[in-house]
């Protein structure tokens, strides 16, 4: 009988025929995995199925939401609205059931494939339950404990039979005794401090900027109330059974922060907070819990949130689920571009950080040598979207290492390479290195300062780099593997006016080819009428800017604070 390796630390007995789940038991994966080893196909290496589970998700995620809220309602002993707890928690929940779906589905098909085998889990004692919604983001898409931990809430169903649970004495509801201000409250709008102000100055006494602090340290020595095992008495209800396992490990996987912590804070907040009329952010509603529970509050009282992008290339693919709360929330969700003229709940406003850029833009050189940015994303699954994930990084690194093979000796000797600020142990990095062990690496700093002192930038995923290049008007080129990024219909018109124009390339050979015969004077093609009409046309969508940003933002905020 096989042996099943499910992470890096699952260790198989000596002597047994083991079989690997993913390449995420291994560190460095893009560096190679000996054929002597039996790994298992990546699951969505099929992105046609990708697709299909993804939006098979998309579709019951509202429904176990609503479910989830009533939970969160029944262990708080309180009767808030859906989208109370959506404002709260939605971006977490939508990003552990993504997670979770793909741990099930890996071992689901493993069972389909071998039938019995043998495996190991982890005790629950060593389980762990994160304290705040961000960080477990983290620990899903690189952790091997905590993978581990999923792994094994999947083969061992009746794991919340051995966790100690502590019975909350000191729970009860929180007497709200609201206090409301007739105020905008700026938060982080991702730009600089200069132009919050500029905003809020504008606006004169109707807005105030906060910067609401981190809540993440001094809750870990909170124990696990006994109220979360209603969500194992749920599970135990659900016939379907990925639902059943999913309920039964919010048990123990639940952040502190919405369960244990959850009272005191909004008892805090309700006393000293006053809440806004209306609250602003393009960052907080992700990241910042004290944030995300201030706007929850604030919409009680039928006031006011207003989101926004923080990047570039909202709407664009066929499948981006992180987007969906971010979208779905917000009283308006402001956009770059791509928002229909009649829509009542998306308005179109200049981004702030790319009309920042544009306004203290230097003029390009046209003889620095090559810059080359680079990505990279977690070893395990995080979400499922129209994008490079998990084992696609093993060709992603491949690809890397083929462009810059490719390139003329003179342009590769000269060039920069920037790799992502984390590796996640794929040995993307390394992977460079053993090609050309003597490039340039850069690290750190500013990547918006370096763009000016090259002649041209490649880059090889469709992300902010993308929109930044594009609007700052820079010769860029890129390249990425087709099947990855599934664009959504609407625009697949954008994207094939920047493939003729040699913007884009699904060939990473084909790419430094491209490099090689425009290098010498990249601006004759980039000032070319096929690349600035592709450009124009990707701007309108994806990266609109105005010299005027402060006027226009502040404006728009004005009307909708006076729009009843």
């Amino acid at each position: 009988m096989k042996y099943l390796v499910k992470t890096e630390m699952d260790i198989p007995p000596v002597g047994a025929s083991v079989d690997y789940l993913g390449s995420w038991c291994f560190k460095n994966p893009c560096l190679g995995i000996s054929k002597n080893y039996s790994v298992m196909p990546y699951i969505w290496q099929n992105k046609y199925k990708l697709n299909q589970d993804g939006v098979k998700l998309n579709h019951i995620r509202k429904r176990l939401f609503g479910k989830f809220a009533c939970i969160m309602n029944e262990i708080h002993k309180l009767n808030l609205p859906t989208r109370y707890w959506r404002i709260l928690t939605q971006s977490w929940f939508d990003d552990y059931l993504n997670t979770f779906y793909d741990r099930y589905q890996n071992i689901l098909l493993y069972k389909e494939k071998v039938g019995d085998f043998e495996y190991k889990t982890l005790e629950p004692a060593r389980f762990q339950t994160p304290v705040d919604m961000y960080r477990m983001k983290r620990l899903c898409e690189n952790d091997p404990i905590f993978n581990e931990q999923l792994f094994s809430q999947i083969l061992d169903i009746d794991y919340n039979k051995r966790i100690k649970f502590t019975y909350d004495i000191r729970h009860k509801c929180v007497d709200p005794k609201v206090r409301y201000s007739d105020k905008i409250i700026l938060t982080n709008l991702y730009c600089s401090t200069e132009t919050t102000i500029g905003i809020k100055d504008i606006l004169n006494g109707y807005c105030e900027i906060s910067n609401y602090p981190q809540l993440e340290e001094g809750f870990e020595s909170y124990t696990l109330s006994s109220r979360r095992l209603i969500f194992d008495t749920i599970g135990d209800e659900c016939i379907d059974d990925f639902e059943k396992l999913f309920f039964k490990s919010l048990t123990v996987n639940t952040p502190k922060l919405i369960i244990e912590v959850y009272q005191d804070i909004r008892k805090y907040i309700l006393g000293n907070i006053n809440l806004p009329k209306m609250m602003v952010t393009n960052v907080d509603h992700e990241a910042l819990f004290l944030a995300q529970l201030i706007m929850a509050e604030t919409i009680l009282g039928e006031n006011k949130i207003i989101w926004g992008q923080h990047g570039p290339n909202y709407d664009m693919f066929y499948l981006y689920p992180t987007h969906n709360h971010e979208i779905e929330n917000p009283d308006k969700f402001y956009c770059w571009g791509w928002a229909k003229d009649n829509d009542k709940y998306k308005k179109n406003v200049p981004s702030l950080s790319i009309s920042e850029k544009r306004k203290y833009k230097k003029p390009n050189k046209n003889n620095g040598p090559l810059l080359f940015i680079s990505n990279a994303g977690g070893r395990y699954v995080r979400i499922l979207s129209s994008a490079t994930t998990s084992t696609d990084f093993i060709k992603y690194s491949q690809n890397q290492c083929r462009f810059v093979k490719s390139l003329e000796k003179s342009i590769s000797d000269a060039m920069s390479y920037r790799p992502y600020f984390n590796d996640y142990e794929q040995g993307i990095e390394k992977n460079i290195r053993q090609v050309k062990p003597n490039i340039n690496y850069i690290k750190g700093g500013n990547i918006d300062q370096l763009y000016n002192e090259f002649r041209l930038v490649v880059y090889d995923t469709p992300y902010t780099t993308l929109g930044n290049l594009l609007a700052l008007n820079k010769p860029n080129l890129l390249f990425f593997e087709k099947d990855h990024f599934i664009y959504n219909p609407k625009y697949s018109h954008v994207f094939e006016m920047l493939y003729i124009a040699g913007i884009l390339h699904y060939c990473p050979i084909k790419a430094a080819e491209f490099v090689n015969t425009v290098f010498d004077n990249p601006t004759k093609w980039w000032n070319s009428d096929d690349v600035q009409n592709a450009r124009s046309e990707y701007i309108k969508y994806f990266a609109y800017s105005h010299k005027d940003y402060t006027k226009i933002w502040a404006d728009s905020l004005l009307n909708d604070y006076n729009d009843n």
